[in-house]
């Protein structure tokens, strides 16, 4: 009996060590992709500036085309709360499943549900919040790929592009764009700190 009773914490004792370092992984894989994105903010809040100034002042000049027709596009990137907000789960879904979620201990088990149910809050609250600005934005600029103005527009059709423009409409969806884009720096911002402290329990030798 006391044999067995070794073998089996020593196998429990493997099979912790293993979800401890997968945990790490995605932990840091998560904090990777939340700093991807409070990055990735400025730059698709100043797109929308370009676009809430060209529609304060609206130029039909071709170069002021141009650049509007691109910064309409730009402004759509991480557009999506469900696409954005994209956490590595494989790990913690399996302690559920499997449920040995108890072997992580009471401490790293209970700051990892406390993160896991905010990354929950905050990919919930950004899908309430999508504005419909990409499907607009898409919709309006045809693309080469989902980034890029097509190339096959010609100079006059991407002048007509803007004069077809409804200008109130598209202020209303830039600045609820771009208020939403603060939404998401701040959720990600905590969501960094979170994944943190919980990549801080477990112990650096055992990553």
């Amino acid at each position: 009996f006391g044999i067995e009773a070794w073998w089996d914490g020593a196998q429990e004792g493997r099979q912790k060590d293993q979800y401890v370092l997968a945990l790490a992984r995605d932990l840091e894989a998560d904090i990777a992709n939340w700093e991807a994105l409070v990055e990735g903010v400025p730059s698709k809040q100043a797109s929308l500036d370009r676009v809430l100034a060209w529609v304060g002042a609206p130029d039909l000049a071709q170069g002021s085309v141009d650049a509007l027709l691109q910064d309409i596009v730009l402004g759509a990137r991480m557009a999506y709360g469900g696409v954005a907000i994209n956490p590595q789960r494989s790990t913690f879904n399996e302690l559920v499943s499997t449920g040995t979620l108890e072997l992580l201990g009471p401490a790293l088990r209970h700051a990892l549900l406390e993160y896991e149910g905010q990354v929950d809050f905050a990919r919930s609250q950004l899908i309430a919040r999508e504005t419909g600005y990409a499907q607009t934005a898409y919709g309006l600029v045809p693309r080469d790929d989902e980034y890029t103005v097509s190339t096959e527009l010609s100079a006059s059709e991407r002048v007509e592009a803007a004069r077809r423009l409804v200008l109130d409409d598209l202020r209303t969806l830039a600045i609820a764009e771009r208020n939403r884009a603060n939404l998401l720096r701040s959720r990600a911002e905590g969501l960094i700190q979170q994944a943190t402290e919980v990549l801080d329990l477990i112990p650096r030798d055992s990553r």
